[in-house]
Formats: structure tokens, C-alpha cells, sequence
């Protein structure tokens, strides 16, 4: 079918502002736009993608909204350019339009449907729209999840110092003897081992998300000096593992100890894709001595999270309450399939008489609790949360 042209987008035309400019930009690149003028070339970028709290909607969150006629909508393809009136055009294509708009109503239905059962006591958590909102949970697995195969084959290698004790036998015996619920609460936020939350946009790179925020912890821990460290360095240099095309916990600590440090997110500022390797040792921001990996269960998770502090920890983030998790704590009886995404354990508390982890992401401040999920505790090693824990060795840490 032929694109149709129906005028040129610009800050007049444009509805409503619900996403940031970043997440703007994040959505044109899942639609795989080629964005040449940069994001700051269009007056007011964070007003193309929308959704609307109320999901009244004239807008998708892939497409920019030309004209009130929902009939309208087009698909954001930038064909002509102008730096002058930084303005673009746009090209629709109502195949790949519809197609979108049915999973975005799909997805509509499920989140109202999972919510009313909230409401009547089926789930601890709700979940709302997001910007995953017109992908199906499938393809929002393809763009986000893909990690644990590497991890799963190297989890228990020695080259990192990392022990090889068992993960599942030592979940299933430790939960089942520590079967009592844990009231205290612990939050290393509140001590400064904790740097915002981060985006890994398009890039599979939730490994140095992950990696970074347990360095970062106990670097801060040891110097009282808190430091947002370089995915980037990890994405371009870990040759063990496969930049935006997934890696390893255990490789990319490995990287650190064997190059004597990595460098900051200043230094070396992420890109959300792979390039060239641009380490500079002189300006290295931390160092670790060694990885150890966490055995015991839950029971050894909690000993391990109280006493040392964050750590990095991979799990099931497979499904679609997680996609859309927005508050309260997470239990899917479902969530107990191959670890997906490497995230942070940053504490544990209790709410509403649930038990949970209190867990960072790296999927920006938009997803969960701005950037954070409550994920249950002590409920059989829910989504493997106790399965593959790390944490780095700085000098004067256990």
C-alpha cells in the first residue's frame, strides 16, 4: 500500500506531553525511525508519544498525532527534513497503524481487567500503561529480556573467583527451614549506596545496569563516595560478553578486576548502543578485588542484602504483569520461568503484610514505582529473585 503524506508535524499540531524527551526518542527508535536531526531539533520532542492516564485516547505511543480525526494517526517515519522551521513530514501506513492500535487496546483490556481483579483481592499488585503499551508480550520480551542464556552456561565459571555452590537445591532447603516471614526493613536508598534509577533504552544491557549498581553500592559503602559508573565501558570493553546483544553478570565483574577499574558515567557517558572500546585507566572512578556469589536461598539473599548491601541478582521478568507492574507487591504464580533480566536487589521490607524485595530496574522512572518493584518474598524463590546473586569484593568489604 502506498503512504500517504497528510502535512508536516510541529509543536502546534501536537498533543498532550505524558512521556520526557528521552522517552520520546526511546519510542521513535522501537519503530526503528531514523531520527537525523537529533533531540533537539523538533521544539517540544516529548509531546509525539502520549498516554493518557484516563485511556481516552486519540494518540498511540508510537506514533505522532496529526489531526483529531483518530482516522489520522500516523506512523512516525520522518521522510523530509527542514533545520530552517525544524519541522518534519510524516508517512502513514495503516497496516502497521492498525496492527498497533489493536495490541494497545488488548493490552487496554488486560490492564482493566487485571486491575478489577485487584480490586476484588486476586493480585497484590496493579498494573498500568506504560510505553510498552502497543507492543505484545512477545515482542516487549525480543526488546527487553534475552539475558539469561549466557548466564545460565557461565553462572558457575571460576575465572571471577565465583562460587560454584548450587543455586535451586540451596533455594528449595534454606525457604523451607527459614519459613518464617522477616518484619525488618532495610532500604540502602536512605544510606546513599544507591545512584537514580537508569534507562538502558533499545541496548539488552541490563548486565551493566546491574554490574555498575552493585560497584556502585559498595564503592560508596567503603569511600562515602557515591558515583554513577559507566554501563558503556562495559557495553564496548567486556569482549566475554555480547553488548546490546545481551551479557553476564559474572564476565562483567570480571572485566572490572582484570582491567583494575572502570570509569564513570561522565567519563565515559552511555550511548545506548556499541562502539569501540574507549576505556581510559587514568581516570578510573572504582576498582573491586573479586565477585562472590550468594548461596542460600532467600535466606541467604536477606543475610547477604542486610549485611553487605545491594546486589545483583538476575530473574524471570517474562511476563506481562511485570511489563505493566505499576505498584504494590508482585507475585504471578506464572513468574518461575528462565531468568530474563539482571536487575538490583536494594533492600526488603513489608507492606500490607507482604513480604518483598525491594528491587531496581533499569528501564527509566516511568515503569513501576518510578523505576523500582516490590517483588515477593519468602514465597518459594518467586521469579528465581534467589538464584543468581553477585556482589564485588572493594578492599575492606567481606
Amino acid at each position: 500500500m502506498e503512504d500517504k503524506v497528510f502535512g508536516e508535524i510541529n509543536s502546534d499540531n501536537l498533543k498532550s506531553v505524558h512521556y520526557t524527551e528521552e522517552e520520546a526518542l526511546d519510542v521513535l527508535k522501537r519503530m526503528k525511525v531514523e531520527q537525523s536531526l537529533g533531540p533537539r531539533s523538533i521544539p517540544e520532542l516529548s509531546s509525539i508519544a502520549t498516554v493518557s492516564t484516563n485511556l481516552q485516547l486519540q494518540c498511540l505511543p508510537s506514533v505522532y498525532c496529526l489531526q483529531d480525526d483518530p482516522k489520522k494517526i500516523t506512523k512516525a517515519t520522518p521522510s523530509v527534513t527542514n533545520s530552517n522551521t525544524e519541522r518534519t513530514r510524516a508517512t502513514v501506513s495503516y497496516d502497521e497503524e492498525s496492527y498497533r492500535r489493536m495490541i494497545w487496546e488488548n493490552n487496554v483490556r488486560y490492564i482493566e481487567e487485571h486491575n478489577l481483579q485487584h480490586s476484588l483481592g486476586k493480585h497484590t499488585s496493579t498494573v498500568g500503561m506504560n510505553r510498552f503499551g502497543d507492543l505484545p508480550n512477545e515482542e516487549f520480551n525480543k526488546l527487553k529480556n534475552g539475558l539469561p542464556q549466557i548466564e545460565a552456561v557461565h553462572s558457575t565459571e571460576t575465572s571471577a573467583s565465583v562460587s560454584d555452590e548450587s543455586d535451586e537445591s540451596a533455594a528449595s532447603e534454606s525457604d523451607e527451614i527459614n519459613n518464617e516471614l522477616t518484619t525488618a526493613i532495610v532500604d540502602w536508598r536512605r544510606e546513599g549506596l544507591v545512584t537514580p534509577v537508569k534507562n538502558q533504552g533499545q541496548c539488552h544491557a541490563s548486565w551493566a545496569f546491574s554490574t555498575t549498581g552493585a560497584i556502585e553500592g559498595q564503592w560508596a559503602k567503603i569511600h562515602g563516595n557515591l558515583v554513577s559508573l559507566s554501563e558503556q565501558n562495559l557495553v564496548d570493553c567486556d569482549r566475554q560478553s555480547f553488548g546490546c546483544f545481551d551479557g553476564a553478570l559474572w564476565s562483567a565483574f570480571d572485566y572490572v578486576m582484570k582491567h583494575n577499574g572502570i570509569n564513570s558515567a561522565e567519563t565515559y557517558p552511555y550511548t545506548e548502543k556499541e562502539g569501540w572500546c574507549r576505556f581510559q585507566p587514568d581516570k578510573f572512578t572504582a576498582k573491586i578485588t573479586d565477585v562472590k556469589r550468594v548461596s542460600g536461598g532467600e535466606a541467604g539473599l536477606e543475610q547477604a542484602v542486610r549485611e553487605i548491601g545491594p546486589m545483583s541478582v538476575l530473574i524471570d521478568a517474562s511476563l506481562k504483569s511485570f511489563q505493566f507492574y505499576e505498584e504494590g507487591v508482585y507475585y504471578d504464580d506464572n513468574c518461575n520461568g528462565p531468568v530474563t533480566d539482571a536487575v538490583l536487589v536494594v533492600g526488603f521490607g513489608i507492606e500490607d503484610g507482604m513480604n518483598y524485595w525491594l528491587v531496581k530496574n533499569s528501564w527509566g522512572t516511568n515503569w513501576g514505582e518510578a523505576g523500582y518493584i516490590k517483588m515477593a518474598k519468602d514465597r518459594g524463590n518467586h521469579c528465581r529473585i534467589a538464584s543468581h546473586v553477585f556482589y564485588p569484593v572493594v578492599e575492606g568489604t567481606n
